[in-house]
């Protein structure tokens, strides 16, 4: 009988991890044909990925639940006051010694690091951009930016 069950489970894992692949193929196939365009289905999609992520309750010092959004901030303000004003006596050190045991950068390389960078090297880097590469935080994608370097800033 473990055979037997041990067997199924096996089929019911498979079966539910090719179910799985099959439903993200799908999911993948609808936002290669509408999400691309700015559609309303393209905008749906962003709203409940921002709807995923907004915190709705969280609980206060004295554990009571807080639904109200301005309740909520006020307790990450009050959580992060806290916070930076702690002072940490009992500091560990630092686990140095790997540092000994592997390359570290010379004095000229940590120079060139730390270098002004120029509007020829901005330039050039962003130019190697792909264009089909997502956009970044601000929604702006590379071919934005190139499009408008010629705009003096």
């Amino acid at each position: 009988m473990q055979e037997q069950e041990k067997s199924k489970f096996q089929r019911y894992r498979k079966s539910s991890y090719l179910a799985d692949m099959f439903l993200q193929q799908r999911s993948k196939v609808n936002w290669i044909k509408l999400g691309d365009d700015n559609t309303k289905y393209f905008s749906i999609v962003i709203k409940h990925r921002k709807l995923q992520r907004a915190i709705v309750q969280l609980a206060d010092e004295e554990n009571r639940v807080q639904t109200e959004p301005e309740a909520i901030a006020n307790i990450f303000v009050r959580f992060y006051k806290n916070l930076l004003r702690k002072k940490e006596r009992n500091r560990t050190m630092a686990f140095t010694s790997f540092l000994r045991n592997w390359y570290t950068l010379s004095v000229d390389h940590q120079l060139e690091l730390v270098k002004e960078y120029t509007r020829k090297e901005v330039k050039q880097a962003m130019f190697r951009i792909n264009i089909n590469k997502s956009p970044g935080p601000d929604s702006y994608d590379s071919d934005f930016f190139k499009k408008a370097w010629s705009i003096e800033w």
